[in-house]
């Protein structure tokens, strides 16, 4: 299980998140879920380890006013993290926490302040134009939601004696750097993990809500991800071609599943237009004996196939998708639900999915609910509402029997109520 941390943040002005391995994004507009879901994306992300950058290819946050909550009078915003790590050549796994601390120079948000445990020890990590200094102390064996609040360090401070190129590192050099002079090692990575466990989620996928227009024919070149998805014709076209194994078999068989249980398609193929492996193909989508091709079949299907396709050919992924549902018929809402059920039971994968869709919540919930055999991960739904003082999230546990926890706010079951009693309008 993660923990998220965030203070005075977009419309968050102080809260904890908890994410387990299936987690339902649940509320109205504007109440604060693609800003925790481009945090979630930034914390994963190599480049904001290294640089401290609120905009990437998938994520703009803008300037520092744009990112500060606006009811605070504080002149700074806080994001942080909790997770379980494993240690080089060491089977234990450990907890690891940092918090960074970002105010604004020139509209633009700046790292002042990092924490970060290392070893037994908590530091206190400032950047000033000059210099980089740091405060230790003993860990108190406290909980994140008390460790976030926690800055009383010894007033006594220490410069860091590493020749740096610039006032601010990336953190896992600056952990380096610390850790040997903590430990007085000559060796500065005697005592490090390998890079990437720091990251939130070091396998890491954002699957757009909209995603990449079915095409009358591809081109095989395309095989960096996307969010949109426009990789996924040529991952579908190696798949497809590759030679028989349990593998291919797995990942077919699965597509094939869902296709039957949402009654979008009963096989997808690719018709190769050459034989040179850079030739174009098409993609064709059948029904019983019927053959259309991509573009000539409901928009549903052209939506779902590179969400379906990215999930089933990776393992051990964590995966942020906003509105799966979106051109999907009831029916394939539910069975992306069962879908979901498979991909973290089989393939370990991990989900934070913004949602409208209580069809793919409750059979997911149905799913939990009639396995025979025992659930060893847990789900939960994040409902998103807005106050007067800003927004804030519940967490709403699904228990193994897919019923929900005791505590279910009033206003999330309306929320869903409200959904229906407008459907009924039309």
């Amino acid at each position: 299980m993660e923990k998220i941390f965030l203070k005075n943040y977009k419309g968050f002005k102080h809260q904890i998140i908890s994410l387990e391995k299936i987690n339902f994004l649940v509320g109205e507009n504007s109440t604060g879920k693609t800003s925790f879901l481009k945090v979630i994306n930034l914390l994963s992300s190599a480049e904001f380890w290294y640089d401290y950058e609120f905009n990437n290819n998938e994520v703009e946050l803008g300037y520092f006013e744009e990112i500060i909550n606006k009811q605070t009078t504080d002149n700074f915003f806080r994001l942080g993290i909790e997770k379980q790590i494993n240690e080089d050549d060491i089977e234990e796994k450990r907890t690891f926490r940092v918090l960074f601390e970002f105010q604004e120079l020139n509209a633009i948000p700046t790292l002042k302040i990092i924490k970060v445990n290392i070893g037994e020890f908590d530091v206190l990590i400032k950047f000033t134009k000059k210099q980089i200094s740091y405060r230790i102390k003993k860990q108190n064996p406290n909980n994140y939601e008390e460790w976030v609040e926690d800055f009383d360090f010894p007033k006594s401070y220490k410069v860091l004696s590493q020749p740096i190129a610039r006032n601010i590192l990336p953190v896992y050099i600056l952990i380096h750097f610390i850790e040997s002079e903590i430990y007085k090692s000559n060796d500065v990575y005697s005592r490090r993990r390998s890079f990437g466990n720091d990251l939130l989620y070091s396998n890491y996928k954002w699957l757009a809500p909209i995603r990449a227009k079915a095409k009358r024919t591809y081109e095989s070149y395309k095989i960096k991800f996307s969010p949109e998805g426009e990789h996924i014709p040529s991952i579908l076209r190696q798949i497809l071609a590759s030679k028989s194994n349990k593998e291919k078999t797995r990942i077919i068989s699965a597509l094939e599943q869902f296709g039957k249980d949402s009654n979008l398609f009963d096989k997808i193929e690719v018709r190769e237009l050459g034989k040179k492996n850079s030739s174009p193909f098409e993609i064709i989508v059948k029904y019983e004996n019927i053959e259309i091709k991509l573009p000539n079949v409901g928009y549903g299907v052209s939506q779902s196939l590179p969400l379906i396709i990215e999930i089933l050919s990776s393992r051990n992924t964590c995966f942020s998708i906003q509105q799966p549902e979106v051109h999907l018929h009831p029916k394939a809402q539910s069975a992306f639900g069962s879908f979901l059920f498979n991909a973290v039971k089989i393939d370990n994968n991990k989900f934070i999915i913004e949602t409208h869709s209580d069809f793919t919540i409750n059979r997911l919930r149905y799913k939990l609910h009639t396995s025979k055999k025992e659930i060893e991960f847990n789900s939960k739904v994040l409902f998103f509402e807005r106050g007067s003082e800003g927004n804030s999230i519940t967490k709403i546990d699904i228990n193994k029997d897919g019923s929900y926890s005791d505590k279910v706010p009033t206003n999330y079951r309306d929320f869903f109520i409200d959904e229906e009693l407008k459907l009924l309008e039309l």
